[in-house]
Formats: structure tokens, sequence, C-alpha cells
């Protein structure tokens, strides 16, 4: 094994954009529904879009102000404060990359993400120091579970071609299954991830000396 890709959301971190305004005790709390609510039902179609790069955080932003009234700079600051304060999913993660770098195993996160994640999240958790990485779909231009007509994945290809690496030298740890079988068509391994134990259990799997 090379390289561990990780998914990032439900994985790395259980934040969610906003999550902060949930604390009944936030002066702006009262905006954390009408913005979920807005966002994610009312205009679910904006999602992949902005996934997949074409649409910005500043298109967003005044979508949902325009829709609810709230004042843009109000629904920026409140994302990209949510941004800087994600936390990941156990304590101890950290030491425990490194026991996998120490290895010679890279681990790259993995996220279908906007661009959010890279302008705030990434530097505020110091990622690019921590991990070997990072691949957001916002940058690739697609989502991981896109696919060619040949089986190929977009997502990962240029980050492999790059490295010289092929599926088979990789494996996803992620909260998604591969229902598809997409993946296991290709040879690329995947663990799914359905709680932080699981996640601590997966890496330190890689972690040991076996």
């Amino acid at each position: 094994m090379k390289v561990i890709f990780v998914d990032w959301h439900r994985t790395l971190s259980y934040d969610v954009f906003w999550g902060h305004l949930k604390d009944p005790s936030h002066p702006n709390h009262r905006y954390f529904e009408p913005i979920e609510k807005c966002l994610f039902v009312e205009n679910r179609a904006l999602i992949k879009p902005w996934m997949r790069g074409k649409l910005a955080l500043e298109d967003i932003v005044d979508r949902l102000s325009a829709d609810l009234g709230i004042p843009a700079d109000v629904i920026f600051d409140e994302l990209r404060r949510s941004c800087e304060v994600m936390q990941f999913s156990f304590t101890g993660l950290e030491d425990l990359v490194q026991d996998v770098q120490a290895r010679g195993i890279s681990v790259v996160i993995a996220t279908d993400n906007m661009d959010a994640f890279t302008r705030f999240t990434v530097p505020a958790l110091k990622i690019e120091e921590l991990f070997d990485g990072y691949l957001d779909s916002y940058d690739t231009g697609h989502l991981k579970d896109d696919a060619e007509p040949s089986g190929r994945l977009p997502f990962f290809d240029t980050f492999l071609d790059e490295r010289g690496l092929t599926y088979g030298d990789v494996v996803l740890l992620d909260d998604a299954p591969d229902k598809s079988g997409k993946y296991q068509n290709m040879g690329f391994d995947t663990v799914v991830v359905d709680s932080p134990d699981t996640l601590r259990t997966s890496l330190e799997s890689y972690a040991c000396d076996s």
C-alpha cells in the first residue's frame, strides 16, 4: 500500500457548514435552520455544481442572502467560522496519521467538497502540514464517484498519474460504500468507515508492523 485516501465529511470530521450556529446561545442561532433548509433542501440542485467548481462560495452566499434576507456578509463570515473550527472525528488522529506515514505510506484527504474547505478549513487545521496532500472535487472538477465509459475515476487520475501509481497501489477510507462497484471493477480497494472507531481501527491496521 502506497497511499491511503481518506474522506472528509463523516469520516475525518462530522462537523458541518454553519454547524456552530446550532448552539442556542449563539447570537445568530436563528439562522442555522433557514440556511440549511434553503441550501440543502430547496436549492439542493446547486450542491453538485458547487462541488464540481462550477459555482463559487460567493455565488452560494448571494443566493442564500437573496432568498432569506440575511446579510451576505453574515452568511459568509459564519460559514468561514464554521469551517475554521471543524474538528477531527477522534482525539489522537494526528498522531495516528503520523504513525502511518512513518511506515512510508502517504495519507491524502479525498473529499467531495467546496471551495470553502480549501479556503478556510485547510489553513485553519494545518491540513497541508499533517497530511500528504488533499484532493477536493471543487479543484478536480469531478466527484469521487464520477466514472468515464472506460471505468476510470477521473477524480483520482491526475494525482495517481503524476506519481506513477495505479488503483492497485491505493485504498479509500470513506463512509459511502461502493454500491455501483466502480471502484471494485478498477481494482481500487475501499473500506467503509461507519464510525470514528472504524476509522481509528483502519488507520491502526496500516500503522502496525505486520
